[in-house]
């Protein structure tokens, strides 16, 4: 018996919408274009000129600010500064925001509302966030009062002033801004593991270390990438809490790419802060496709 031949359909394609479409989506393809990809643009072509910020007449002068910038003992002060940063913060942020996702994760009576309570200081802004913690981190701020009334007199600093304390001043108030948003990742993460796993684990003798290791951070390894990835990428761009609380003070202890480049610009070397931005733009591209591999290959592995 011959079996019919079934007729393929023949699939139309239509651009029926496309147009009404793309209006729609040409408010945020218009503001992308304006606010970025020009200012990249121009920020890699300024990048070969010794331009000012003022006079147009400016010159064409190829790799010079380039072959200056990478022999700048303050440039790779500021590069070195910001990876410190960058790794302290994804160490104490990440390790902090998956104890207080465990916590959260155990039904605690309101946990939602300590939920949204630590999410929030992620939604104020960076500058706000630098003069609050300016003025906890001063003389009669929060922390000394509170050394103070406890009897530690000997403690009491200004702990922005200090070169030994600087830096860990600024980490904490930059954890605290985002603890909230790593911790609310790796509860989402935590309420997808079937809870019949660690039952199982359980009934086989498993301690708490052994699920640990064995069930739940293996099968974290999506939001720990996605933690990981977006703290390190916000932290070499990180500018406006280190500006408004140090600006880079002092001695240079908190200087970062980003506020370097700033101060460049103010003296009149927008060319050659150009040629920092390309730097700083191209030392996120390296890191962020080695984290992604990186983490890519954890994720094949568990």
């Amino acid at each position: 018996m011959e079996i019919e031949s079934i007729p393929k359909r023949k699939i139309k394609t239509t651009y029926d919408g496309f147009y009404v479409f793309l209006l729609m989506l040409l408010p945020a393809l218009v503001i992308y274009v304006i606010f970025f990809l020009l200012p990249v643009i121009g920020s890699f072509g300024y990048s070969f000129t010794n331009f000012n910020g003022i006079n147009m007449n400016y010159k064409f002068v190829g790799l010079r600010n380039y072959r200056m910038m990478i022999t700048d003992p303050q440039f790779i002060q500021s590069l070195i500064n910001t990876f410190v940063f960058s790794i302290l913060v994804i160490l104490i942020q990440n390790i902090l925001g998956f104890l207080v996702a465990m916590l959260l994760h155990e039904k605690l009576k309101y946990g939602a509302l300590y939920t949204a309570l630590l999410f929030l200081p992620s939604l104020i802004p960076g500058v706000v966030v630098a003069y609050l913690w300016t003025y906890m981190y001063s003389m009669g701020g929060f922390f000394n009062t509170l050394l103070e009334s406890v009897g530690l007199d000997q403690l009491v600093q200004p702990w922005l002033g200090q070169v030994n304390t600087a830096m860990y001043a600024v980490i904490i108030a930059h954890v605290w801004r985002f603890i909230g948003r790593a911790s609310l990742l790796f509860t989402a993460n935590l309420a997808t593991i079937p809870s019949s796993m660690k039952e199982a684990a359980m009934i086989d003798g498993a301690g708490w270390w052994r699920r640990l290791t064995h069930i739940i951070l293996p099968m974290m390894a999506p939001s720990f990438s996605v933690n990981v990835i977006t703290s390190f990428m916000g932290s070499l761009k990180v500018f406006d809490i280190i500006y408004g609380m140090t600006d880079g003070g002092p001695a240079g202890v908190t200087e970062t790419l980003g506020t370097y480049i700033i101060k460049l610009v103010r003296q009149g070397y927008n060319g050659y802060a150009a040629a920092g931005s390309v730097l700083l733009v191209i030392c996120i591209l390296i890191v962020n496709r080695s984290l992604v591999f990186g983490f890519g290959q954890w994720e094949k592995r568990v």
